[in-house]
Formats: structure tokens, C-alpha cells, sequence
């Protein structure tokens, strides 16, 4: 099952594409940036534009550990590509499998 989620978010950054999820109970939409490894996890880091979250407003950057999200699916709805960063700071990663330039 987590393979299949790592295959379809690999495809959705590769593609640039919009997808929603599930993680800690809400439904998530947005756009997935970068796939890597952090202190040991597989983690995603998604830059939030839609669905619901427990930890603050919309859209605003985000990380989930891989192992936490579920029902991902692809949206025909594309980005552009990369964003800034508001401090001005890239994500710290042990590895990164997949990013948005």
C-alpha cells in the first residue's frame, strides 16, 4: 500500500499535478514538492491550498510521514512549479527521492 502511494505522489510531482488525500483524519488538497527521507521517515512535503486541517489556515506549507496518508488521487489541475518559501529557507532532507525544481 505505501508503495503505492510513493508511486502515485513520484507521478504527481513528475507531472506537477494537484492531488487530494487523506492524513490525521482530514481531507488535504494541494500540491506534493518534494519526496525524501527525514530522521527516518518518508516523508512529503506539500504546500496545502484545500481541504481541512487541525493546525491552521490555508494554504500553508506542509510535511506528513508517507506512512500516515491514504486515498491519494491525482487531479487533472496542474501547478507551475516551485514556490518560495515565506523564511526564505528550503526544507532540511537526509535524501530527497523526488523534488519540483
Amino acid at each position: 500500500m505505501l508503495n503505492d502511494i510513493m508511486e502515485e505522489l513520484l507521478r504527481a510531482i513528475a507531472e506537477q499535478r494537484v492531488v487530494q488525500f487523506r492524513y490525521g483524519g482530514y481531507p488535504r488538497v494541494g500540491e506534493p514538492h518534494v519526496i525524501g527521507m527525514y530522521r527516518g521517515a518518508i516523508q512529503l512535503l506539500f504546500y496545502q491550498t484545500g481541504g481541512r486541517s487541525s493546525s491552521g489556515q490555508l494554504p500553508e506549507w506542509r510535511r506528513f510521514n508517507l506512512s500516515g496518508i491514504s486515498r491519494v488521487s491525482l487531479e487533472d489541475q496542474r501547478f507551475p512549479g516551485g514556490r518560495p518559501s515565506p523564511s526564505g529557507q528550503h526544507a532540511k532532507w537526509d535524501q530527497r527521492f523526488a523534488f519540483v525544481p
